[in-house]
């Protein structure tokens, strides 16, 4: 190698070196406002408590590795969280503070490694920190339920994307299925962004180079293999009946014509329903009620057998279910409150001026991905790492928040913040690659 070549090299190792310390730091700044911000956002204020609250504290007391605790009716992720912090609330609470805290200083950290150094970087690392630091996503922190641990988990599952665009190696891949794992431990529910994930990292193995065709598969197959062994594990545990009684309370017993279909496919006691009138909430959606228990024994019965695949046969057979459904208003779902401010802590401290930059309305998030990606593609930085995590965050956002709303009739904004907050991160890296971005004289090569 030439006296030129050498230097030249020597350089270039000095400005990645550079590059990475400057990530780094943004990482660690970002973790450490976002420690100190949600400490004093939820300053004070004791733990919140909800129904689902102590249903994870039972699971938590489960041996830990008994069957009731990795195969029961809670997901296994706060329950150790629970038991690590001995069951004492406050020091969870504190425990998810932390953790949220890293999560998103990590992403913010990935982001600004990929849009560039210098400004950008910072400027990258403080939009994820914004967003971080909105009511709809730091309030969970002080509730014992799965919503922090979920928020924790999406950004360090979106940081992991964001690095493996950069080039996938075994290093990344290994991170990639490490975020997924945790994400996959928290809510059942994140099996549907996790498998369309897979699927188009193998679809993408086929155009690879073939020197990474096959580190690409086998990621993955790893994938996928995570996302069956959760499923199984719900399925062996039986947590998809509550949420599927809670379904057929509100979208389908309440209208006899519904009762009607189902009854001449096997449920029983349809007669009944279809003289049992529904309960009428003013401003809500009419939903029939299940109590007491013994009353609906054959049909309970039938719902934990064949309750799933007639539900899906209806909706294969009357195809404007699937998506018809989810626009009737009021929305067919029940004790949903008035939707996040529900949830809301009476005495919650809020950042000013960060809920409308980095929360806005879900219809607003997806409009400006459109004109973000024409604008990312006459920058040609279409294919920055940046801009690709964020197409498949919206991409996979889409059929998560179908997926979440048909799974349950019950609190339905609850179930949609995880959704939500993904297609808002997704459209925030593509605006962010658009705008900030480095062109392909400077882009990483990956």
């Amino acid at each position: 190698m030439t006296q030129a070549g050498a230097a030249g090299r020597w350089w270039r190792d000095l400005v990645r070196r550079a590059e990475a310390l400057g990530s780094f730091l943004v990482a660690w700044s970002a973790a450490a406002i976002g420690l100190v911000t949600r400490w004093w956002i939820r300053r004070g204020n004791a733990p919140l408590q909800w129904n689902d609250s102590f249903d994870y504290a039972a699971s938590a007391r489960s041996g830990l590795f008994s069957r009731e605790r990795w195969m029961g009716l809670r997901p296994v992720l706060m329950p150790l969280v629970l038991r690590a912090s001995d069951g004492h609330l406050r020091t969870f609470v504190t425990a998810q503070t932390a953790i949220a805290a890293v999560a998103w200083g990590l992403l913010a950290g990935a982001v600004a490694a990929a849009i560039g150094p210098g400004w950008r970087g910072w400027v990258a690392g403080a939009c994820v920190v914004v967003v971080s630091l909105t009511w709809p996503v730091a309030m969970w922190d002080q509730q014992v339920l799965t919503e922090s641990l979920a928020l924790s988990s999406l950004a360090l599952v979106a940081a992991a994307v964001v690095w493996a665009a950069q080039g996938l190696d075994r290093r990344r891949a290994a991170a990639l299925v490490l975020a997924a794992f945790v994400a996959l431990a928290v809510r059942d529910s994140h099996v549907v962004p996790v498998v369309l994930g897979a699927l188009g990292l193998g679809a993408w193995a086929w155009f690879a180079r073939p020197a990474r065709r096959r580190l690409a598969l086998i990621t993955a197959a790893y994938l996928v293999a995570l996302a069956f062994l959760v499923a199984g594990s719900a399925q062996w545990g039986h947590r998809d009946r509550l949420p599927l009684e809670h379904v057929y309370a509100v979208r389908i017993l309440p209208y006899p014509e519904r009762v009607a279909w189902f009854g001449s496919h096997g449920m029983p006691q349809a007669d009944e329903f279809a003289t049992l009138p529904p309960v009428q909430d003013p401003g809500h959606a009419a939903y029939t009620s299940l109590s007491p228990l013994p009353t609906w024994g054959p049909w309970r019965a039938w719902l934990a057998e064949d309750g799933r695949s007639t539900l899906l046969e209806f909706a294969a057979t009357h195809p404007s279910y699937l998506l018809g459904e989810t626009q009737h208003r009021p929305e067919r779902v029940f004790n949903n409150g008035t939707g996040l401010t529900t949830y809301r802590p009476l005495r919650l401290r809020e950042v000013p001026l960060v809920d409308p930059i980095g929360y806005p309305p879900v219809v607003l998030a997806f409009v400006a991905t459109l004109p973000a990606l024409v604008v990312a593609s006459y920058r040609r930085v279409l294919r920055s790492p940046a801009c690709i995590a964020g197409m498949i965050l919206v991409a996979t956002a889409l059929p998560h928040a179908l997926v979440a709303w048909h799974s349950d009739g019950m609190e339905s904004a609850r179930h949609l913040l995880i959704p939500s907050t993904q297609l808002r991160v997704g459209a925030l890296l593509v605006v962010l690659a658009a705008v900030l971005g480095r062109g392909p004289a400077r882009a990483t090569n990956r």
